[in-house]
């Protein structure tokens, strides 16, 4: 992701065709995110810092947004993005956020998106922290909108954009997403 800048490096300094770069991340702390990374704002800072050095060279096609997926939503233009790449909150609610506000709305159709930590076990950080759902929250929208998720290796995904119409989206809905995802979920409570 972009949290400490080193994956949005490696990616300006080898594609060199990328014109507009967009790096989301709150870096501050969450009060509702119980997540090994969500560190104290001084740490959040520190982390911010170095990821600013990190793409200090690529600063004039890279736009900063902080803030989460959610609040900053509205400053990327819908259909816009020829690639995506998530690595946000891997909760089922922040997967989901990220799947209906970014990937099915800020992303072209016929786009490449792709993301992190595709990883079956939901317990990856333990039973101490909120089980992370990329996978089945993925599985429910590859369902519904019948496209292929593609398992990458070292945990990373992609998949192409499918078409989603105006209707289509509007019957959409978070709440019976989430808990399909929390069904799936469910295997894997003691």
């Amino acid at each position: 992701g972009v949290q400490s800048g080193k994956f949005s490096q490696a990616l300006l300094g080898n594609v060199t065709t990328i014109t507009k770069y967009y790096m989301v991340d709150p870096w501050k702390h969450l009060k509702e995110w119980n997540k090994p990374s969500n560190f104290d704002d001084a740490k959040q800072n520190e982390i911010h810092a170095e990821a600013m050095a990190a793409v200090a060279q690529y600063k004039s096609k890279t736009i900063v947004l902080r803030g989460t997926t959610l609040e900053m939503k509205e400053q990327v233009r819908d259909d816009s993005l020829d690639f995506l790449y998530i690595d946000g909150d891997h909760t089922a609610h922040g997967v989901v956020i990220d799947m209906l506000h970014w990937a099915l709305r800020k992303s072209k159709t016929g786009s490449i998106v792709g993301g992190d930590d595709y990883i079956e076990n939901p317990n990856i950080h333990g039973t101490r922290y909120e089980s992370s759902a990329v996978v089945q929250t993925l599985q429910v929208f590859s369902k519904l909108l019948r496209f292929k998720v593609f398992k990458l290796p070292n945990r990373q995904f992609a998949f192409v954009r499918p078409p989603v119409t105006k209707q289509l989206f509007e019957r959409l809905n978070m709440t019976l997403i989430e808990k399909e995802v929390h069904r799936l979920l469910s295997v894997y409570d003691d």
